[in-house]
C-alpha cells in the first residue's frame, strides 16, 4: 500500500509540473505525448518458455505504454511513462509507473537525473520497453532476461551522466547512479525465492536440502528425488514443505554505471557496464515443529527468516557497429550471485550459496529497405559455477548434473516489416538447446515439471505493435 501511495504521489507531482510547464510556455515547449501497444503470440515445442502453456500457444504477451514529457527549459526536462503489460501469469495488465524522472543538463559533460530512472546497462536496457527501437521481439535473453526484469528495469535515486568529445579519439558517454528498488511479491524473483523458503532444513540432511534448493532456484530441472539420489541421502517418500513465504524484499544498496566510447570509426561504439544490487528478504514466520518419518522423528525446525542476496554483481562488455544498412551487436555478461542464509534463533549465518553465470550473444541485423529488416541471433548462457558452503564443507552443486540443464543456447532467425512509421510486425523462429534459467515451472508447476524438460526444443513468436 505504501509503494502504491508513493507512485500516486510521484504521478501527481509530475503531472502538476507538466501542466505548469504547458501553461507557462505553451507553444514554445509543449507537452509531448507518445505511446505504444503490442500483442504477441508464442508457440513452443517440447518445453514451455516465458509463459506457461506456450506449448499450446499463448497470447498472454501484450503491453500498452503512455509516455509524457516536457522540455521546461533548454536545460531542464521532466517526464514519465505508464506501462500495462501481461506476461503470462505475471503483471496481468496492471498499470504501473515504468519510469518518472527530472533531468537537468548543465553542460554536455554533466547532467543529473533523479526519480525513478531507467537503469543504464549494456547497449539496450534503457530502451527495453520501446518495441520500435529493436529489430527482434525480445532483446537477447542471456543478458536481458525478461524473468528478471525487475532487477534491471529501473532504480529509484540519482544519477549523473555526460559526454566528453575529443577531435582525434572520438567521444565518451558516462552514466553513474545510486539508489534503491522495490520488488512486487508476484514477480518471478519473489516466486523463486519463496520456493526456497518452503523447503525444510533438517540437521542431518543439509547437503540434500541445499542441493534441492539450488536446483529449484536456478531452474535446472532436477526433482527433489533426483537431488537426493545424487547426494546419497534419502529422506523417504514424504515431501517436507511448510507454508512459508517471504512477504517483502528490501533493497539495502544499489549502484552502478556505464562508460561507452564512440570511436573515430563511423558507427562503432564499445563500452563497459556494472551494477550491484543487494536485497534482504523477510518473512513473519519463524519456528515450526513437524513430525518427520524415521530416523528424524519429531523435530523443531529453524526457518530462515532473513536472506540477503539477490544479484550482488553484474558486469558486461558491449560493442555495436552500424555500417551502411547493417548493424552488428555483441555483449559478454557475467553475473556473480552470493546469498547468505541465517538461523532464526541465533541469527548466525548457516550457509552461503555462490553462483557464477556467463552469457553472451551476437546479433546481426540487415535493413533491406525502409520497410524490411532481417535479423540473425546467437545467444548463450551458462551456469559456470555454483556451490553451497556450510559448516560441514563445500558442495559442488553442478556435480552429477547434465550439462544441458546448466546452459542454454539460442539460434534465431527473424524478420521485421514496418507497414508505416506507426505499425510494425515481427516474426521469429528460435532453435533452442538446454534448459538453464527456464522458469515456466514456477508459473504452472503441474503442467511444467522441470524433470520432464527436453534438451532440444524450439519456439516461434509473432508480434504486432502500434507506436505514436
Amino acid at each position: 500500500m505504501e509503494d502504491k501511495m508513493k507512485i500516486k504521489h510521484i504521478f501527481v507531482i509530475i503531472s502538476i509540473m507538466l501542466l505548469t510547464s504547458l501553461n507557462a510556455q505553451e507553444s514554445e515547449n509543449p507537452v509531448k505525448v507518445h505511446g505504444f501497444m503490442g500483442q504477441s503470440f508464442i508457440f513452443s515445442q517440447e518445453n514451455d518458455f516465458l509463459v506457461a502453456n506456450s506449448e499450446k500457444g499463448s497470447h498472454e504477451l501484450n503491453e500498452v505504454g503512455l509516455t509524457i514529457t516536457s522540455q521546461i527549459s533548454p536545460k531542464f526536462r521532466v517526464g514519465f511513462q505508464l506501462l500495462s503489460r501481461d506476461f503470462g501469469d505475471l503483471d496481468n495488465n496492471k498499470t504501473q509507473l515504468d519510469w518518472a524522472f527530472a533531468d537537468y543538463r548543465y553542460k554536455d559533460y554533466l547532467g543529473v537525473r533523479f526519480g525513478r530512472v531507467k537503469l543504464p546497462y549494456g547497449l539496450y536496457n534503457e530502451g527495453r520497453d520501446t518495441d520500435i527501437l529493436r529489430p527482434m521481439v525480445f532483446l537477447p535473453q542471456s543478458v536481458y532476461d525478461e524473468n528478471y526484469r525487475p532487477y534491471l528495469l529501473a532504480y529509484q535515486g540519482t544519477g549523473i551522466y555526460g559526454n566528453y568529445s575529443h577531435d582525434k579519439i572520438g567521444s565518451f558517454d558516462y552514466n553513474f547512479y545510486s539508489g534503491g528498488m522495490n520488488l512486487n511479491k508476484d514477480e518471478m524473483v519473489m516466486r523463486v525465492t519463496n520456493d526456497i523458503a518452503s523447503s525444510v532444513v533438517y540437521a542431518g540432511v543439509q547437503k540434500a536440502f541445499y542441493q534441492t534448493v539450488m536446483n529449484a532456484f536456478l531452474g535446472q530441472g532436477l526433482s527433489a528425488a533426483d537431488a537426493q539420489t545424487q547426494t546419497g541421502l534419502v529422506m523417504g517418500a514424504t515431501t517436507f514443505d511448510f507454508a512459508y513465504e517471504y512477504t517483502e524484499a528490501r533493497c539495502t544498496q544499489l549502484f552502478g554505471g556505464t562508460l561507452f566510447w564512440n570511436t573515430p570509426v563511423n558507427g562503432l561504439r564499445t563500452g563497459f557496464s556494472f551494477t550491484r544490487v543487494d536485497l534482504d528478504f523477510y518473512s513473519p514466520k519463524t519456528i515450526a515443529t513437524i513430525d518427520a518419518p524415521a530416523p528424524f522423528g519429531t523435530n523443531t525446525l529453524n526457518f530462515t527468516k532473513k536472506r540477503d542476496g539477490g544479484i550482488p554483481a553484474r558486469w558486461a562488455v558491449s560493442g555495436e557497429w552500424q555500417y551502411n544498412t547493417f548493424t552488428f551487436a555483441s555483449e559478454f555478461n557475467k553475473t556473480t550471485l552470493r546469498q547468505n542464509f541465517y538461523d532464526e534463533t541465533t541469527l548466525a549465518k548457516t550457509a552461503k550459496l555462490e553462483r557464477d553465470e556467463i552469457s553472451y550473444y551476437g546479433m546481426l541485423s540487415w535493413m533491406m529497405n525502409d520497410q524490411i529488416t532481417f535479423s540473425l541471433l546467437y545467444d548463450f548462457v551458462k551456469i559456470d559455477r555454483q556451490e553451497a558452503i556450510t559448516p560441514a564443507g563445500t558442495t559442488d552443486l553442478l556435480a552429477g548434473t547434465d550439462d544441458w540443464r546448466n546452459q542454454r543456447s539460442d539460434i534465431a532467425f527473424g524478420g521485421r516489416y514496418d507497414f508505416n512509421s506507426n505499425i510494425t510486425f515481427k516474426a521469429e523462429y528460435h532453435l533452442m538447446n538446454g534448459y538453464a534459467k527456464v522458469y515456466s515451472e514456477y508459473l504452472d508447476p503441474i503442467d511444467n515439471s522441470a524433470a520432464g524438460a527436453e534438451e532440444n526444443w524450439s519456439y516461434a513468436i509473432f508480434k504486432a505493435s502500434y507506436n505514436f
